[in-house]
């Protein structure tokens, strides 16, 4: 039971997390808060679990890290300008040419969803799990067990992933 337990903690601590990345992202389409995911992995030899908060949304890096002033097609933006109804139907074109230009000369912010949570992702686990893993040490008559909390930026992709070791 306490397996299970710690199977639902170790769940529970990426919904948290998955929730803290979501509440700090930019809601203007909802596109990238929506793609924002998260799993988790078992592995054997020895027994680990791995937690993955991710997206693969295809500009996340983008809204993440932000640009550097850059030249962007007008199209793409008077599409999304007008897909949003952004400012007086009249001036749309208008509307577009300003966040062009608003790009060229200052780049685009970066939104950190996932770096802020991450500041505060080892709290969220240590939280979740310590009191389980402890339990789980007592039942077991003490012997080496060790949690060892890494936070590491996934490849292909914008997130993290929390892996906890043990046992």
């Amino acid at each position: 039971i306490l397996w299970l337990k710690f199977k639902y903690a170790v769940r529970h601590a990426t919904d948290i997390l998955r929730q803290k990345v979501y509440d700090n992202t930019p809601k203007v389409s909802y596109a990238f808060a929506n793609s924002i995911q998260s799993s988790i992995r078992e592995y054997d030899d020895p027994y680990r679990m791995e937690s993955r908060v991710y997206s693969n949304y295809p500009i996340n890096e983008i809204i993440e890290f932000g640009a550097i002033p850059h030249e962007v097609a007008i199209q793409p933006i008077l599409d999304w300008v007008t897909t949003k109804r952004i400012g007086d139907r009249k001036y749309y074109v208008n509307t577009a040419w300003s966040i062009r230009n608003a790009i060229a000369r200052n780049g685009i912010p970066g939104h950190f969803s996932f770096t802020q949570a991450n500041y505060s992702s080892d709290d969220i686990f240590n939280k979740e799990l310590r009191p389980i893993v402890q339990l789980m040490h007592q039942k077991a008559g003490g012997g080496d067990f060790e949690i060892i909390s890494d936070l590491l930026p996934l490849q292909g992709e914008t997130g993290y992933q929390q892996a906890e070791h043990g046992f």
